[in-house]
């Protein structure tokens, strides 16, 4: 993949980058997290797990400091298959930046596979922004994108970007060469 600008704007993103990260695999792995709403819809339960044709959604909304630690590493070891790919979709705001830059090294830790994208808001900080920047440079975060304030409409597009984009490639199926006892007909 070509290199991309640090931040990109959220209108290319969906449209241009987002469907190149999305792997052909017999299966995939979704986390989307923020401690704002996921869309407008409010949720539940604090985790919300969605599987639908091989693909898991791990939806973590409107998180608290202590969900951070609690739900979601709980969430991701338990509920993601670590042999599927992980697309990580991060809300880094300024209220907790901290804590979810915390969150994105968690995730690397236990799935050093997984292409984490960074969303952020201009209300963060040239230092926050910054701290993304090298991120990115540094080859943890596959791509940053600017999104609207609080996150939630980017969140909620990219999720419905993932599931409508992704479809689950066939399994590597071994194909082994024909015997020459082997009676194909093959119509000459």
């Amino acid at each position: 993949m070509p290199l991309l600008p640090a931040f990109i704007p959220s209108r290319d993103f969906l449209q241009t980058v987002l469907p190149g990260l999305i792997p052909a695999k017999p299966s995939l792995t979704h986390v989307v997290a923020s401690y704002n709403r996921i869309g407008t819809r409010r949720y539940a339960r604090p985790v919300e797990i969605v599987r639908e044709n091989e693909l898991t959604t791990l939806l973590f909304p409107e998180l608290t400091l202590g969900r951070i630690q609690s739900d979601v590493i709980r969430a991701v070891e338990s509920e993601s298959d670590p042999s599927a790919p992980m697309i990580a979709t991060v809300y880094v705001g300024v209220r907790l930046f901290v804590e979810m830059m915390q969150l994105v090294m968690f995730l690397l830790e236990s799935r050093p596979d997984a292409r984490i994208v960074a969303i952020a808001c201009p209300c963060i900080t040239i230092d926050q922004e910054a701290m993304i920047r090298r991120g990115v440079q540094a080859g943890k975060i596959v791509v940053a994108a600017w999104c609207d304030c609080g996150g939630s409409l980017m969140t909620r597009d990219i999720r419905r970007a993932v599931a409508k984009n992704w479809t689950p490639a066939e399994a590597d199926v071994q194909i082994s060469p024909l015997s020459p006892e082997s009676s194909v007909d093959l119509g000459a």
